[in-house]
C-alpha cells in the first residue's frame, strides 16, 4: 500500500497534474480507507494555516468521512497516516500555482463540490 502512495506522489511531481487529477488517480488505485485518509489530509492541509487562507476545515465532516471509511487513528493506520501526510505535503511543495490548487480544492470539497461530502467552508 505504501508503494501505491509513493507512486501517486511521483506521478504528481513528474507531470504537475491538477488536484482533481491527483485525487481521481488516488480514487482509482487506493482502497476506500486510504482514499478517505488521503482526502482528509488534503482538506486538513489546505484548510488550516495559510495554505488557502479563505477556507477552514469542517472537522465534524472530516471525522464522519474517516468514520464512514472505518479509519481509526491508531497504530494499525499510523504508517498510512504518515505516508498520506507526506504525499499531501509533497503535492503542496510541487504546486506551481497555489491559487489554482485552492480553487480546485473549493470546487471539490466546498459547498456544491464534486466530492460526496463538504469538508471545507468559507472563513468569512
Amino acid at each position: 500500500m505504501l508503494a501505491i502512495f509513493g507512486a501517486i506522489s511521483v506521478a504528481h511531481a513528474q507531470d504537475g497534474s491538477s488536484l482533481r487529477e491527483w485525487i481521481a488517480t488516488a480514487d482509482k488505485v487506493l482502497p476506500p480507507q486510504d482514499q478517505a485518509l488521503l482526502n482528509a489530509m488534503v482538506v486538513h492541509m489546505l484548510g488550516t494555516d495559510d495554505t488557502c487562507p479563505r477556507f477552514r476545515v469542517i472537522k465534524s465532516e472530516v471525522k464522519k468521512e474517516m468514520d464512514d471509511a472505518g479509519v481509526k487513528l491508531d497504530a494499525e493506520h499510523s504508517e498510512h497516516i504518515k505516508m498520506a501526510g507526506a504525499l499531501v505535503f509533497d503535492m503542496l511543495k510541487h504546486s506551481d500555482d497555489r491559487s489554482q490548487l485552492c480553487r480546485e480544492a473549493w470546487e471539490i470539497f466546498g459547498p456544491n463540490g464534486t466530492y460526496r461530502r463538504q469538508m471545507l467552508e468559507s472563513q468569512n
